[in-house]
């Protein structure tokens, strides 16, 4: 203990499981389970007066194991921060720095953590209990709320967040059956067989964006599939766990990986974008064609395509030659007489406004 009674530490330990010293299962009713809200310790964290490190060989925590823990711990006047804070987990590496302000009346939780080379598997296993996902994933975390408990500071985050998640696969998904059983339906043609197990595997996601008010809004998704890369935008609302995309993909020209697809299939899924959508809750997005979509753009290509050649009939019929003909014909022009851009006469004030009603 020092003067002012600032106490300092140097711990060591082999293994903590800090699920042990919070409050039982049993002791929270599961009728008001979403009503308990666990509070910031507020009272505690205005007490402690101390500085100091902890190394843990092992710690367990909300059923993820961290390995060769060090955390070192600041506190005073009601500001609590756990810098420097490093940890192995799930066969890569977390950094992180947390602080807490219980100074004022409400605390403020801030947060900028880093992981490298996680595993998702257990990851999403120990956060949502689920599985399915595979991979790893790299990302920054750089956010803060302020709120008398985690709920309230949850709706309440602000911040920044970029992650990349590579060399995975997503269960229970088969984009590309989806995409071609919507081809089918639109075409009326008999479906694909689907593929069992239903999986689609991934080389990268990455994305980035702000936090508002609890809210994670990125415009620049982008997923590269063995022959699709996926573009999109969309939120992801951590108050209410739900996440919303919409996404474009663009089907790219590589048959040798399409071994079940026809011609027809592969001719129209290049030639087209195709929208998706991803919504529903965190732990169990739905995954969806918009096949309203699809239609909307099979009759906008149809109309342009009949337009142009609407466009170059009617040039034909008044001038004798469609848009074509006449470049062509002045290339011709220039070549036997480099003067012959000047000695052009005034363009036929006719065409001029035929081509301003329907367009170059």
């Amino acid at each position: 203990m020092a003067d002012g009674g600032l106490m300092r530490f140097d711990l060591a330990a082999d293994t903590i499981n800090v699920d042990n010293y919070m409050p039982p299962a049993g002791d929270v009713d599961v009728a008001d389970e979403e009503a308990a809200p666990i509070d910031i310790p507020v009272d505690m964290i205005r007490a402690l007066n101390a500085r100091g490190t902890f190394r843990l060989q092992q710690a367990l925590l909300s059923g993820m194991t961290f390995d060769n823990v060090e955390v070192g711990l600041n506190s005073a006047a009601g500001k609590l921060r756990l810098h420097p804070i490093s940890a192995e987990l799930f066969d890569g590496a977390y950094k992180g720095d947390v602080q807490i302000d219980a100074s004022t009346d409400t605390p403020t939780l801030s947060v900028n953590e880093n992981v490298v080379g996680v595993q998702l598997t257990p990851l999403v296993q120990a956060m949502f209990d689920v599985a399915n996902v595979a991979g790893t994933i790299n990302g920054s975390f750089v956010l803060a709320g302020r709120g008398a408990d985690l709920d309230a500071i949850r709706q309440d985050l602000d911040g920044n967040i970029a992650f990349e998640l590579k060399d995975g696969v997503w269960k229970g998904v088969d984009v590309w059956y989806q995409l071609r059983r919507a081809r089918a339906l639109l075409r009326q043609e008999p479906p694909p067989e689907a593929k069992v197990p239903a999986q689609t595997e991934f080389s990268q996601v990455v994305t980035s964006g702000s936090v508002v008010d609890g809210i994670f809004q990125s415009d620049n998704l982008i997923a590269e599939l063995p022959f699709m890369r996926i573009t999109g935008t969309g939120i992801v609302n951590f108050a209410a766990g739900n996440v919303d995309y919409s996404l474009e993909a663009n089907v790219l020209e590589k048959p040798e990986l399409m071994s079940s697809a026809t011609d027809a299939e592969i001719a129209d899924f290049t030639a087209a974008v195709v929208p998706l959508k991803i919504s529903g809750p965190l732990t169990a997005p739905k995954f969806g064609i918009d096949i309203e979509g699809m239609l909307r753009r099979e009759v906008e290509r149809a109309v342009e395509k009949e337009k142009d050649r609407l466009k170059d009939k009617l040039l034909e019929s008044v001038f004798g030659g469609g848009k074509k003909d006449e470049e062509e014909g002045d290339a011709e022009a220039n070549l036997a007489d480099p003067d012959n851009n000047k000695k052009k006469k005034k363009k036929n004030p006719l065409e001029d406004a035929l081509k301003d009603l329907i367009g170059d």
